[in-house]
């Protein structure tokens, strides 16, 4: 079982983080731990350190390629040793003999499963380039729509903030009788509602969180920092090598 630790040491945006990953042996702190923000690329190679179906994959692939070794190998050998004659007289000696037998096949059938096993091991080697692919799919959907829900979460809160000082602002000038009580009763339904889908958003924000652990490879309530999603906008917006346009 994995075990994760993630250590805060700082304050505000200078945060120094550490990620310490306890497995069957003692892993020393990776520098991807040290950052205080997560890009894609650096999720990746976490996913691929920590997911279980790459190593049930490469796993597969070694046992794969010891297979032609052994269907091609010849069958073993039969080690037989009997005793032809047993004397009644305890004066003579006993009649005993050690038989090896050992059989050769004379078809090419030792050939055919050791290249039938040798194609196997291909098979399973693109089972893990699929499996890669795979994981690395899950990673950039799920780190994508935390991106997307952060975002969300931090507009509605800018929007919670600004309804609350209108909601202010009109209770006073309700208070000096330049407003009407249907214009505070109206800001008020405004601010409750932008508080419900800050809270509908906060708990997504909580399950994308929970799916980008999840397809890590980590606990699901693992801390994440900011995400740094920048540098995958510019390569992608960066011009491909040999467009003439």
């Amino acid at each position: 079982m994995t075990k994760s630790i993630l250590r805060f040491q700082g304050s505000g945006r200078h945060i120094s983080a550490c990620i310490v990953v306890v497995m069957s042996t003692v892993m020393p702190c990776s520098p991807l731990a040290a950052q205080t923000s997560l890009s894609l690329n650096d999720a990746f190679t976490m996913a691929k350190m920590a997911r279980a179906e790459l190593r049930v994959a490469a796993a597969r692939v070694d046992a794969a390629s010891q297979r032609p070794a052994i269907v091609s190998s010849l069958d073993d050998p039969i080690l037989s040793p009997a005793i032809d004659h047993k004397p009644v007289d305890p004066m003579m000696r006993s009649d005993k003999s050690i038989t090896l037998e050992q059989s050769f096949p004379l078809s090419h059938i030792r050939q055919h499963k050791r290249r039938a096993a040798e194609a196997d091991i291909e098979k399973y080697q693109a089972e893990i380039s699929k499996t890669a692919l795979k994981i690395n799919a899950e990673v950039a959907q799920s780190f994508f729509m935390l991106h997307e829900r952060r975002k969300l979460r931090d507009i509605l809160e800018q929007q919670v903030t600004l309804a609350a000082q209108l909601s202010k602002l009109v209770a006073t000038r309700h208070g000096t009788g330049s407003a009407t009580q249907s214009d505070v009763l109206r800001l008020e339904m405004e601010e409750a509602r932008l508080r419900g889908r800050l809270a509908v958003i906060t708990a997504d924000t909580h399950s994308a969180a929970a799916m980008l652990n999840t397809a890590l490879g980590r606990a699901p309530d693992f801390p994440l920092p900011p995400l740094d999603v920048q540098t995958v906008l510019e390569d992608i917006a960066a011009p491909v090598e040999g467009d003439n346009n």
